[in-house]
């Protein structure tokens, strides 16, 4: 018996460590009246650059260059170590020469710092939204990135901030590392689409589960009314497209997940 223990340990754990390093695509389609021509985006979280090995960035950009999106958003989390050097970062230029990529930060990237981190996200191309938003006006698309949060009281207040230079009439897709504070941003009635991460879906077991005792919507895409239903939006936790701690995962999967935007 205790025989079979162990070669079903080594089993979970082996398997484990393949899908901890294994890419996967997910594809999601919307339509709106608010865009007159289709547009894709890919969305990818938590990579955690520092804890990861550099190939692991170098075959994140080798599978999205071939999609050819419009942009790239990342919901936090790129980096987690204060020791990231410049190398580390590098395979994101040959993806910024193709498109815009637009990041908010993550609970880890102030391990790293910010203002440590600014100049080579500069030298990237990869550009920081901190509390702002972009506008990609021929796309009728704008993103708007927020600063991690703690607190769900403390990203409400930042979204409050930020939702006065939000066009209600463009297609508006709202970056917050933690998906939380999503139901006081749809009452908001601009916000058609808000993408978090940070959760990695507890990443294995028992975690998998006590995630969801933090996160009420701790991973997939949900459909969030307002309250007097005038309004919907769509809320997408991401799984991340890295592992946290132990490069193994036996709960969801690193996926690198792709919008089309539809009239």
């Amino acid at each position: 018996m205790f025989l079979f223990v162990i070669i079903g340990s080594l089993l979970v754990d082996a398997y484990s460590l393949w899908k901890g390093h294994r890419l996967e695509y997910r594809h999601f389609t919307f339509h709106s009246s608010k865009i007159s021509k289709e547009f894709s985006f890919v969305h990818i979280s938590d990579i955690h650059i520092g804890s990861r090995f550099l190939s692991h960035s170098q075959e994140i950009v080798d599978k999205i260059l071939p999609l050819h999106p419009n942009f790239v958003v990342i919901t936090g989390d790129l980096t987690d170590s204060p020791n990231i050097q410049i190398e580390e970062l590098m395979p994101f230029k040959s993806l910024t020469s193709q498109c815009p990529v637009y990041l908010s930060t993550g609970n880890h990237d102030y391990i790293t710092g910010i203002e440590y981190l600014k100049p080579m996200l500069i030298t990237c191309g990869i550009i920081l939204l901190e509390n702002t938003l972009v506008t990609e006006e021929e796309l009728q698309c704008s993103i708007i990135g927020t600063n991690d949060a703690q607190s769900e009281k403390k990203y409400i207040n930042e979204m409050n901030k930020v939702s006065n230079e939000v066009n209600a009439n463009t297609f508006n897709i709202i970056l917050q590392h933690r998906p939380h504070g999503y139901q006081q941003t749809c009452e908001k009635g601009i916000y058609d689409l808000m993408l978090s991460g940070h959760t990695h879906v507890g990443q294995f077991a028992p975690f998998n589960i006590l995630v969801y005792l933090f996160f009420k919507k701790a991973y997939g895409l949900y459909t969030i009314k307002s309250k007097d239903n005038k309004h919907q939006m769509h809320l997408y936790t991401h799984p991340g497209t890295g592992a946290w701690g132990p490069h193994m995962r036996s709960a969801g999967t690193n996926d690198i997940t792709i919008f089309h935007i539809k009239p």
